[in-house]
Protein backbone atom coordinates (compact mmCIF):
# COMPACT_ATOMS: atom_id res chain seq x y z
CA UNK A 1 0.00 0.00 0.00
CA UNK A 2 1.28 3.67 -1.04
CA UNK A 3 3.21 4.94 2.35
CA UNK A 4 0.98 7.82 3.11
CA UNK A 5 -2.19 5.54 3.30
CA UNK A 6 -0.60 2.88 5.49
CA UNK A 7 0.75 5.57 7.64
CA UNK A 8 -3.21 7.32 8.74
CA UNK A 9 -4.59 6.57 11.98
CA UNK A 10 -7.57 4.82 12.71
CA UNK A 11 -9.85 4.64 15.25
CA UNK A 12 -11.33 0.78 16.07
CA UNK A 13 -15.01 1.18 16.29
CA UNK A 14 -16.70 -2.13 17.36
CA UNK A 15 -13.71 -4.21 16.12
CA UNK A 16 -13.52 -2.38 13.15
CA UNK A 17 -10.08 0.30 12.22
CA UNK A 18 -11.03 3.36 10.74
CA UNK A 19 -9.75 5.93 8.96
CA UNK A 20 -9.39 8.76 12.18
CA UNK A 21 -7.77 11.83 10.91
CA UNK A 22 -10.21 14.09 9.69
CA UNK A 23 -9.21 14.60 5.81
CA UNK A 24 -11.89 15.19 3.45
CA UNK A 25 -13.35 13.18 0.79
CA UNK A 26 -11.26 15.23 -1.92
CA UNK A 27 -8.09 14.95 0.11
CA UNK A 28 -8.35 10.88 0.39
CA UNK A 29 -9.35 10.97 -3.63
CA UNK A 30 -6.02 12.84 -4.00
CA UNK A 31 -4.18 10.11 -2.07
CA UNK A 32 -6.03 7.24 -3.54
CA UNK A 33 -4.56 9.34 -7.37
CA UNK A 34 -1.27 8.53 -5.97
CA UNK A 35 -1.99 4.96 -5.08
CA UNK A 36 -2.69 4.10 -9.03
CA UNK A 37 0.30 6.18 -10.72
CA UNK A 38 2.54 4.72 -8.40
CA UNK A 39 1.38 1.60 -6.60
CA UNK A 40 3.69 -1.35 -7.46
CA UNK A 41 2.28 -4.44 -4.84
CA UNK A 42 1.07 -7.28 -6.87
CA UNK A 43 -2.38 -6.59 -4.90
CA UNK A 44 -4.94 -3.82 -4.98
CA UNK A 45 -5.66 -1.26 -1.89
CA UNK A 46 -8.81 -2.58 -0.78
CA UNK A 47 -11.07 0.14 0.60
CA UNK A 48 -14.22 -0.25 2.28
CA UNK A 49 -17.30 2.82 3.52
CA UNK A 50 -18.35 1.69 6.44
CA UNK A 51 -21.60 3.05 7.85
CA UNK A 52 -23.83 2.83 10.61
CA UNK A 53 -25.98 0.48 9.21
CA UNK A 54 -23.25 -2.11 8.52
CA UNK A 55 -21.37 -1.67 11.85
CA UNK A 56 -24.84 -3.05 12.85
CA UNK A 57 -24.49 -5.74 10.64
CA UNK A 58 -20.88 -6.84 11.46
CA UNK A 59 -22.16 -7.02 15.31
CA UNK A 60 -24.72 -9.61 14.25
CA UNK A 61 -22.56 -11.72 11.00
CA UNK A 62 -19.01 -12.03 12.55
CA UNK A 63 -17.52 -12.90 9.27
CA UNK A 64 -18.72 -9.61 7.37
CA UNK A 65 -16.63 -8.18 10.63
CA UNK A 66 -13.70 -9.84 9.99
CA UNK A 67 -14.10 -8.69 6.17
CA UNK A 68 -14.54 -4.94 7.23
CA UNK A 69 -11.47 -5.26 9.45
CA UNK A 70 -9.70 -7.42 6.52
CA UNK A 71 -9.36 -3.60 4.65
CA UNK A 72 -6.49 -2.36 3.95
CA UNK A 73 -8.56 1.01 4.76
CA UNK A 74 -12.00 1.79 5.41
CA UNK A 75 -13.34 5.25 5.60
CA UNK A 76 -16.24 6.84 7.72
CA UNK A 77 -19.36 6.62 5.35
CA UNK A 78 -22.14 8.11 7.50
CA UNK A 79 -23.13 10.73 9.87
CA UNK A 80 -23.67 8.88 12.52
CA UNK A 81 -20.61 6.93 12.53
CA UNK A 82 -18.62 10.16 12.41
CA UNK A 83 -20.56 11.58 15.51
CA UNK A 84 -19.61 8.53 17.59
CA UNK A 85 -16.07 8.84 16.33
CA UNK A 86 -15.88 12.29 17.15
CA UNK A 87 -16.98 11.71 21.03
CA UNK A 88 -13.46 10.39 21.57
CA UNK A 89 -11.36 11.92 18.86
CA UNK A 90 -8.37 14.03 19.18
CA UNK A 91 -8.95 15.74 15.39
CA UNK A 92 -12.15 16.18 14.27
CA UNK A 93 -13.65 13.64 11.98
CA UNK A 94 -15.12 14.75 8.71
CA UNK A 95 -17.59 12.19 6.95
CA UNK A 96 -15.79 10.92 3.69
CA UNK A 97 -18.78 10.00 1.35
CA UNK A 98 -18.05 7.28 -1.34
CA UNK A 99 -20.21 8.94 -3.83
CA UNK A 100 -17.38 12.23 -3.34
CA UNK A 101 -14.47 10.24 -3.41
CA UNK A 102 -16.15 8.27 -6.34
CA UNK A 103 -16.58 11.92 -8.23
CA UNK A 104 -13.54 13.15 -7.43
CA UNK A 105 -11.01 10.40 -8.40
CA UNK A 106 -13.12 9.57 -11.86
CA UNK A 107 -12.36 13.62 -12.25
CA UNK A 108 -8.47 13.54 -10.70
CA UNK A 109 -7.74 9.97 -13.15
CA UNK A 110 -9.55 11.01 -16.47
CA UNK A 111 -7.26 8.55 -18.58
CA UNK A 112 -7.60 5.59 -16.54
CA UNK A 113 -9.26 2.68 -17.09
CA UNK A 114 -11.94 2.33 -14.64
CA UNK A 115 -14.43 -0.83 -14.44
CA UNK A 116 -17.37 -1.13 -12.14
CA UNK A 117 -18.83 -4.40 -11.31
CA UNK A 118 -22.71 -5.09 -10.14
CA UNK A 119 -25.38 -3.02 -9.85
CA UNK A 120 -28.55 -3.26 -12.62
CA UNK A 121 -29.66 -0.45 -15.47
CA UNK A 122 -26.58 0.96 -16.19
CA UNK A 123 -26.51 1.85 -19.68
CA UNK A 124 -28.99 -0.13 -20.92
CA UNK A 125 -28.82 1.15 -24.81
CA UNK A 126 -25.40 -0.83 -24.63
CA UNK A 127 -24.52 -4.47 -24.33
CA UNK A 128 -26.77 -6.26 -21.39
CA UNK A 129 -23.39 -6.70 -19.93
CA UNK A 130 -20.87 -4.45 -20.99
CA UNK A 131 -21.54 -0.68 -21.01
CA UNK A 132 -20.03 2.47 -21.21
CA UNK A 133 -20.60 4.70 -18.83
CA UNK A 134 -19.40 8.61 -19.42
CA UNK A 135 -19.10 10.22 -16.73
CA UNK A 136 -16.96 13.68 -17.20
CA UNK A 137 -14.15 13.15 -19.18
CA UNK A 138 -13.67 9.56 -17.49
CA UNK A 139 -14.90 6.52 -18.93
CA UNK A 140 -16.66 3.63 -16.75
CA UNK A 141 -16.58 0.27 -18.13
CA UNK A 142 -19.79 -1.96 -16.74
CA UNK A 143 -20.27 -5.62 -15.98
CA UNK A 144 -23.07 -6.54 -14.02
CA UNK A 145 -21.42 -9.54 -12.88
CA UNK A 146 -23.56 -12.25 -11.62
CA UNK A 147 -27.54 -12.89 -11.79
CA UNK A 148 -27.50 -13.81 -7.91
CA UNK A 149 -24.26 -12.08 -6.03
CA UNK A 150 -25.47 -14.32 -3.53
CA UNK A 151 -25.06 -17.74 -5.53
CA UNK A 152 -22.34 -17.00 -8.29
CA UNK A 153 -22.36 -19.70 -10.71
CA UNK A 154 -19.09 -21.21 -12.06
CA UNK A 155 -19.39 -19.95 -15.90
CA UNK A 156 -20.29 -16.43 -14.49
CA UNK A 157 -17.11 -16.08 -12.55
CA UNK A 158 -15.15 -17.04 -15.95
CA UNK A 159 -17.79 -14.84 -18.08
CA UNK A 160 -16.34 -11.69 -15.76
CA UNK A 161 -12.72 -13.08 -15.25
CA UNK A 162 -12.62 -13.10 -19.52
CA UNK A 163 -13.79 -9.02 -19.29
CA UNK A 164 -11.62 -8.19 -16.74
CA UNK A 165 -8.64 -9.33 -18.84
CA UNK A 166 -10.48 -7.60 -21.66
CA UNK A 167 -10.73 -4.33 -20.04
CA UNK A 168 -7.18 -4.23 -18.40
CA UNK A 169 -8.73 -1.57 -15.47
CA UNK A 170 -6.70 0.00 -12.75
CA UNK A 171 -9.48 0.97 -10.61
CA UNK A 172 -12.22 -1.55 -9.68
CA UNK A 173 -15.77 -0.33 -8.30
CA UNK A 174 -18.06 -2.83 -6.90
CA UNK A 175 -21.41 -2.67 -6.22
CA UNK A 176 -23.04 -5.14 -5.44
CA UNK A 177 -24.07 -3.94 -1.30
CA UNK A 178 -22.77 -4.98 1.84
CA UNK A 179 -21.66 -7.60 2.52
CA UNK A 180 -21.37 -8.93 -0.65
CA UNK A 181 -19.55 -6.34 -1.94
CA UNK A 182 -16.94 -6.49 0.95
CA UNK A 183 -16.34 -10.36 0.20
CA UNK A 184 -16.30 -10.58 -3.77
CA UNK A 185 -13.49 -7.88 -3.37
CA UNK A 186 -11.46 -9.64 -0.63
CA UNK A 187 -11.80 -13.02 -2.55
CA UNK A 188 -10.84 -11.51 -5.78
CA UNK A 189 -8.07 -9.12 -4.42
CA UNK A 190 -5.08 -11.76 -6.03
CA UNK A 191 -6.79 -12.23 -9.15
CA UNK A 192 -7.37 -8.30 -9.31
CA UNK A 193 -3.32 -7.65 -8.81
CA UNK A 194 -2.57 -10.32 -11.42
CA UNK A 195 -5.13 -8.41 -13.28
CA UNK A 196 -2.75 -4.68 -13.14
CA UNK A 197 -5.10 -3.26 -10.92
CA UNK A 198 -4.33 -0.75 -8.44
CA UNK A 199 -7.08 0.35 -6.00
CA UNK A 200 -10.40 -2.14 -5.46
CA UNK A 201 -13.34 0.20 -3.89
CA UNK A 202 -16.82 -0.68 -3.01
CA UNK A 203 -18.92 1.76 -3.61
CA UNK A 204 -22.99 0.46 -2.83
CA UNK A 205 -25.15 2.70 -4.52
CA UNK A 206 -22.99 5.69 -5.46
CA UNK A 207 -23.71 4.92 -9.10
CA UNK A 208 -27.46 5.38 -9.07
CA UNK A 209 -26.24 9.03 -8.04
CA UNK A 210 -23.28 9.55 -10.69
CA UNK A 211 -25.49 8.42 -13.46
CA UNK A 212 -28.88 10.31 -12.70
CA UNK A 213 -30.98 7.54 -11.41
CA UNK A 214 -31.38 8.80 -8.13
CA UNK A 215 -31.32 12.47 -7.00
CA UNK A 216 -28.80 13.42 -4.16
CA UNK A 217 -29.94 14.83 -0.85
CA UNK A 218 -29.52 18.77 -0.99
CA UNK A 219 -26.66 20.37 0.93
CA UNK A 220 -28.82 21.42 3.69
CA UNK A 221 -29.27 17.39 4.58
CA UNK A 222 -26.46 16.40 4.01
CA UNK A 223 -24.87 18.89 6.52
CA UNK A 224 -28.03 17.76 8.93
CA UNK A 225 -27.31 14.30 8.88
CA UNK A 226 -30.25 13.93 7.28
CA UNK A 227 -28.89 12.06 3.68
CA UNK A 228 -30.61 8.51 4.94
CA UNK A 229 -33.83 10.22 5.08
CA UNK A 230 -34.19 11.40 1.84
CA UNK A 231 -32.96 8.34 -0.14
CA UNK A 232 -35.12 6.84 2.12
CA UNK A 233 -38.25 8.92 0.35
CA UNK A 234 -36.72 7.72 -2.96
CA UNK A 235 -36.29 4.15 -2.09
CA UNK A 236 -39.04 3.29 0.77
CA UNK A 237 -37.88 -0.56 0.48
CA UNK A 238 -34.94 0.33 2.42
CA UNK A 239 -36.77 1.00 5.83
CA UNK A 240 -35.75 -2.44 7.30
CA UNK A 241 -32.38 -1.39 6.75
CA UNK A 242 -32.66 2.48 7.79
CA UNK A 243 -33.91 0.31 11.31
CA UNK A 244 -30.64 -0.65 11.61
CA UNK A 245 -29.47 2.47 11.79
CA UNK A 246 -31.79 3.12 14.11
CA UNK A 247 -30.10 0.57 16.33
CA UNK A 248 -27.02 1.44 15.54
CA UNK A 249 -27.23 4.52 17.89
CA UNK A 250 -28.98 2.72 20.75
CA UNK A 251 -26.09 0.62 21.17
CA UNK A 252 -23.66 3.42 21.06
CA UNK A 253 -25.85 5.03 23.67
CA UNK A 254 -25.98 1.80 26.06
CA UNK A 255 -22.30 1.94 25.66
CA UNK A 256 -21.42 5.10 26.48
CA UNK A 257 -23.84 4.71 29.50
CA UNK A 258 -22.49 1.59 30.96
CA UNK A 259 -18.22 2.83 30.32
Amino acid sequence: MNNALSQLPRMTVWGVPILANGISADQFANMLKTTVKENTASSPVVVFTPNPEQLVLAKEHPQFSQNLAAADICIPDGSGLVWLMNKTAKTPIQRIAGVDVVAQLLKLLPTERFALIGGRGYGQKFAETAALLSLGNATVHWNAGYADVAHPTPAEEEKLTFWLKQEKPTVVFVAFGAPFQEAWALTHKEQLGTLGVKVVMVVGGSFDVLTGKMSRAPDWMRSAGLEWLFRLFQEPWRFGRQLKGAKFFLIAQRSATSS
